[in-house]
């Protein structure tokens, strides 16, 4: 199925340069350097987005036969679009009989329908069947019939997901519901990848899972990463501001990320599941941060789903994250703890207090 693939959300300036490409090389200059100085990429295709991982300390590229190795291992248990993985199974078995799965899949599974009681709904895995019907940013998009949204709304509702711990089986109660956990595993994968690269013995890399970044430690000198945030308008390119931190999550939801066009009218693939259409609200993206990819990534479909008010009071009444708004009026409001690390680059926006 073929996507419209568009620029990253997010990437990441190490030393005013953009982190890309796999580009150490072992030559007269590399010999000379200390472990300060080395570092190497990787970019490859995985989790239906471009992704790169850029390793510090080292300039050795055997390491990423592990860290996409386990890439690989965890999409094939968490995708739905992939034939006889766990939750493909789960789906294929709605309204006939519970699935053992994997403690990855489980846990994936349960901290989503955390999130869709912390959100009274608007985060809920069960959505896949609305999601399959509009297709948006693929060559199946079309616009619905109205019947067929509410026949695909009939199957949205978390909680006839049944889990049983302690058989580790998950359950869709009804025939033809289905699940896609695509707002939340890249998130879970690049803290598995981040645990990963620690196993290995490294200790600073940067995940970016397109627009899923994990900073892991610090620079090799000891200073603190900068992410920047791309603007959301695409038609102008660059970046908001910039995001200076160690050890954290950052991730962003837009609404320019992925959409299909039709007379003339952009529909994105944040879609609401009370109303069955792409969210109609006055935010253009949200960045999220928080000490773990798995709850940046959740919180940032969930916030901007909710819209400014809700979005920025759930935030501020959670332990640990922080975000970051930015409007369609080119308006930016941050969070209470974010305010210190976030510096605007851009002329075209504005803080608001």
């Amino acid at each position: 199925m073929k996507k419209n693939i568009l620029k990253y959300v997010i990437f990441v300036i190490m030393l005013s340069i953009v982190v890309s490409g796999c580009s150490v090389k072992v030559n007269e200059s590399t010999e000379n350097k200390t472990d300060q100085d080395l570092k190497i990429s990787k970019n490859s295709f995985s989790l239906n987005t471009f992704n790169t991982i850029t390793l510090y300390g080292t300039d050795d590229d055997s390491y990423f036969e592990s860290i996409y190795g386990e890439v690989t291992r965890l999409e094939n248990k968490l995708s739905v679009h992939i034939s006889g993985s766990e939750v493909a199974m789960i789906c294929d078995n709605a309204g006939l009989r519970p699935v053992k799965v994997s403690q990855e899949t489980f846990e994936v599974i349960e901290k989503s329908i955390e999130y869709a009681v912390l959100s009274e709904g608007l985060f809920d895995i069960t959505i896949e069947p609305l999601v399959s019907l509009w297709s948006i940013g693929t060559d199946n998009f079309r616009l619905p019939e109205q019947s067929e949204i509410n026949d695909a709304m009939e199957l949205i509702d978390f909680k006839k997901i049944v889990l049983d711990d302690e058989n580790s089986t998950v359950y869709l109660t009804e025939k033809n519901m289905s699940i896609d956990l695509g707002a939340i595993a890249k998130g879970y994968i690049a803290d598995k990848v981040a645990k990963k690269i620690i196993e290995l013995g490294l200790d600073s890399a940067i995940i970016n899972f397109g627009g899923n970044v994990v900073l892991l430690g610090e620079k090799p000198d000891g200073s603190a990463f900068q992410v920047g945030i791309q603007e959301p308008d695409e038609t102008r390119g660059g970046i908001v501001g910039t995001v200076t931190a160690r050890n954290i999550s950052l991730v962003t939801s837009g609404d320019y990320e992925r959409y299909s066009v039709q007379d003339n009218t952009r529909y994105h693939h944040i879609l609401d599941p009370f109303t069955g259409y792409p969210t109609d609200n006055n935010i253009k993206a949200v960045s999220i941060i928080a000490n773990q990819s798995f709850d940046a990534d959740a919180l940032s479909t969930t916030v901007l789903l909710q819209g400014l008010e809700k979005g920025l009071a759930m935030i501020e009444s959670l332990e640990g994250v922080e975000a970051i708004f930015i409007t369609k009026e080119h308006e930016i409001y941050l969070s209470e703890g974010i305010k210190d690390i976030f510096k605007l680059t851009s002329g075209e926006y504005i803080i608001m207090e």
